[in-house]
């Protein structure tokens, strides 16, 4: 058995992938599964790792390349990928990205001498020029599972798959809910990561690169789009609160989880003057509109974002363009 199994889903990265693939294959770790998992890309992705891997002679043995029999979004891939992981513990990497020549190093380390179900490092964005280290949380937070789970519902920057080494059997538990919906999936698998063990360790040291594409998927204003993405992270708040229910008494996370109903609402946030979606965007999670208010956990910023958008003058109060 492999000691990690690295799972990349592969969908028009090939700008990217030879610098995630080498920044993979130069990893200090020995024993790596690599599993680039083709989401029926249209690009050449798939021919630049087979060139990078030729430069990699020790790492060929270690390396499957498998396609999807047709294209069915982040969510599919991660779960499929997690189904077929043989590595005593599984991560993600995002094609676009790349990582620390340690990082896989040292959270293995970190997660075996600690015994450990879960290790998470920190990590960066980047939009190639400026790095900016993403929102840390205090280190005794990862000491009390509950404080942990409200601060990724506060959206702090704990939601991604890429910055967490986690044990095989959690993913591949029988009754583990998979998200159907890519947006936000990450979310909803992590809140039932956190949800399952109380072993979960923390690297002080930025071995994650995130790659802030702004020609993702994630950037497409049409309006089918919006739509399209507003419904599925909606659809994924909802499964957080049922995957929340199953282990904490109702009622436990309701500040948190108006945090990010409103998360699912802003969606609609950069269209809201188009016919129609200020209808959308009033009446998604209609009940929390007179509660974000009294939230503490909801920035002034975002407040003054909420109050532009009911009154109609989105952006104008805030400055955004």
């Amino acid at each position: 058995m492999p000691k990690i199994s690295v799972i990349i889903p592969v969908y028009k990265v090939e700008q990217f992938i030879e610098r995630c693939a080498i920044s993979l294959f130069e990893q200090t770790l020995d024993d790596i599964e690599y599993l680039f998992i083709d989401d029926c890309s249209p690009d050449n992705s798939v021919e630049i790792i087979k060139n990078v891997l030729m430069r990699y002679e020790t790492r060929k043995d270690s390396v499957r390349i498998i396609s999807m029999q047709k294209n069915c979004g982040q969510a599919a891939v991660r779960r499929y990928g997690n189904s077929i992981a043989r590595g005593d513990y599984i991560i993600h990497c995002d094609g676009d990205d790349w990582v620390d020549v340690d990082m896989y190093y040292k959270m293995y380390e970190c997660a075996v001498n600690n015994k450990l179900d879960i290790v998470r490092c920190k990590f960066c964005r980047t939009d190639g020029k400026l790095m900016k280290e993403c929102i840390n949380i205090p280190d005794n937070i990862y000491c009390d599972t509950k404080k942990l789970i409200s601060y990724l519902l506060r959206l702090s920057d704990l939601s991604s798959t890429c910055d967490k080494l986690v044990k095989r059997e959690l993913y591949q538990s029988v009754d583990f809910i998979y998200p159907v919906d890519n947006m936000c999936e990450d979310f909803a698998i992590v809140t039932q990561l956190f949800c399952r063990t109380d072993e979960i360790g923390y690297i002080d040291e930025v071995l994650y690169f995130y790659y802030q594409n702004n020609f993702s998927i994630s950037h497409i204003l049409d309006n089918t789009h919006i739509d399209n993405k507003a419904q599925q992270i909606s659809n994924n708040v909802k499964l957080i609160g049922k995957i929340l229910k199953s282990r904490y008494p109702s009622g436990t996370f309701d500040k948190e989880i108006e945090v990010i109903k409103l998360m699912a609402k802003n969606a609609y946030r950069p269209i809201i003057k188009r016919k129609g979606y200020y209808e959308k965007w009033k009446t998604l999670y209609r009940e929390i509109n007179s509660k974000i208010f009294f939230n503490e956990y909801i920035t002034i910023k975002e407040k003054m974002s909420f109050i532009a958008c009911y009154i109609g003058i989105y952006p104008l109060l805030t400055g955004r363009k």
